[in-house]
């Protein structure tokens, strides 16, 4: 199985996201995030089947959390050659710990994290192209147009498996810790 463990947020946090994939579709193209989809990765595992393995990690390294705000206002991209992959970020005090607590734990059960800082992001798209910009500056100051803002109560932390179908992604949840 392709594991990564995330949050996920409520439906109102969610309907700010799909607003900023309209705005997004209107001047671009590519693979967007579907609503089902939406998530803020705190560790990606890979393949495995110890799920057992990740569940103690995810208990452990949650034991002493306590729900906490998270703040989303920015929206901004990672540049891939012509396309680029579309995010929208924000802010938490406890999510990069959680994220940095969990990736220690799982290390030190033989688990390959990938050693990457910490960015919290939500994918909206990938493969976008912004084809009705002269440039890149025109791209980057649509991006800072899209007004964003939202706040979500993250009480749980979630694994989550990945399967590939003919009809996209699929996100499948295994296992939550509150």
């Amino acid at each position: 199985m392709r594991l990564f463990i995330a949050v996920c947020f409520p439906e109102d946090v969610n309907q700010h996201l799909l607003r900023s994939i309209d705005i997004l579709k209107s001047k671009s193209t590519g693979n967007f995030t579907k609503p089902s989809n939406l998530h803020m990765t705190l560790v990606f595992i890979g393949e495995t089947n110890r799920v057992e393995d990740i569940k103690s990690s995810m208990d452990e390294a949650c034991k002493d959390q306590s729900p906490f705000d998270l703040t989303l206002n920015q929206i901004g991209r990672f540049e891939r050659g012509r396309t680029s992959l579309v995010w929208a970020g924000g802010h938490s005090k406890k999510l990069p710990i959680i994220s940095e607590n969990l990736a220690k734990i799982l290390t030190k059960k033989g688990f390959d994290i990938e050693k990457r800082k910490f960015l919290p992001h939500i994918t909206l798209g990938r493969e976008i192209i912004f084809q009705k910009f002269k440039n890149k500056e025109e791209t980057e100051s649509f991006l800072k147009s899209i007004e964003f803002e939202a706040t979500a109560e993250i009480g749980s932390v979630v694994l989550m498996s990945s399967e590939r179908t003919d009809s996209g992604l699929v996100y499948r949840e295994i296992y939550a810790v509150s």
